[in-house]
This record gives structure tokens, sequence and C-alpha cells, in this order.
């Protein structure tokens, strides 16, 4: 063997070894892809049946509820109530798409925080809303998505300030004062 004819081979294997690492990697890109487009099906297939599961319970919850609100009996409703609660963050729950999370580039503590805005108005206007029933803080919490002890602490302003009052202790529930007659 020559070396002209060791040269023709070495070449020939270097091209040969080129074009299988570009088969394989194109054959690897193709399995990463159907295996995402699959992971995506099958996420989509759990958030729907999980949103029926949690939207048929809710929808039991609320009929219950009216059965018992027809049939007069408040201990019934207010179970109801708070089945009704916990069934539409349940419902939430379900409907989101999971998304991957954002990676941060800060690395200062506090940094992801939602600008500071006015929360005694917003808790204030719900209980206005609803003037018949009472809330904990952490009820109110999860309508207004912000922070259950600042929710706490906004009711106690507000009923030390007389726009809402104590209903109950344990555990705290707030409504919205009744008017006094004058």
């Amino acid at each position: 063997m020559s070396l002209q004819d060791a040269m023709r081979i070495l070449e020939q294997e270097a091209d040969r070894r080129a074009t299988a690492e570009a088969e394989l990697a194109r054959a690897q890109a193709e399995e990463d892809a159907r295996r995402q487009q699959a992971a995506q099906a099958l996420a989509k297939a759990r958030m729907v049946e999980d949103a029926r599961q949690a939207l048929t319970d809710l929808l039991t919850a609320v009929t219950t509820t009216y059965a018992a609100l027809l049939a007069d009996d408040e201990a019934a409703f207010a179970t109801g109530l708070e089945s009704i609660y916990g069934g539409t963050a349940d419902v939430r729950k379900a409907a989101r798409v999971s998304q991957p999370k954002a990676t941060s580039t800060t690395a200062a503590w506090g940094s992801n925080r939602n600008a500071p805005r006015p929360l005694r108005p917003h808790v204030l206007e719900h209980l206005i809303k609803h003037p018949d029933l009472a809330f904990t803080a952490n009820e109110i919490a999860k309508v207004l998505n912000r922070s259950s002890g600042a929710v706490a602490n906004a009711l106690d302003t507000l009923a030390r300030n007389g726009e809402a009052e104590l209903v109950s202790e344990r555990p705290s529930r707030f409504r919205a004062a009744k008017p006094q007659d004058a």
C-alpha cells in the first residue's frame, strides 16, 4: 500500500464519519422534536382532563349549595360556599397551561416582586360587592392575587376605621360594615 492509497483511505473515512455524524445529529433532532410534540400533546390532554374534573366538581358544589339555599339549610349553604371557593381555585389551577419557567438573571432577593399598589380599596371593594358574606383574609387574597398577610393587615385597618366589621374570630371573617342609622 502506497502513501497515496493510505491518504485516500483516510480522506474517505473522514468524509464517511462527517456524513454519519450529520445523519446521527439529524436523527437525534427529529427524535427530540417528536418527543417534545408527544409531551405537549400529553400535557394538553392532562390539562383538559383536570379542567373537566374541576369544572364537574365545581358544578356539583354550586348545585348542592343552591339546593341548600332553597332549603334554607344554613350549615349546608356555608359548607357549600367553602366548596365553591375551593372549587374555583381548582378550576384556575387546572386551566393553567404549564409553561417553562423563565430563568431570572437577577440575583437580588425580591427582584420578582410586583410594584406596590394600594390594597385597602380593593379589599373594601370586594367586601362591598358581597355585603351579606363574610370572608377570611385568605379567601380575599386568592381573589385579588395578593399576599394573605397583606390582606389581613388591610382588613384589620379597615375594621379599625369602621369600614369593615369582624364577624368571627376563629377563623377571622370580615364583611363590609353596615351603615349606621343617623
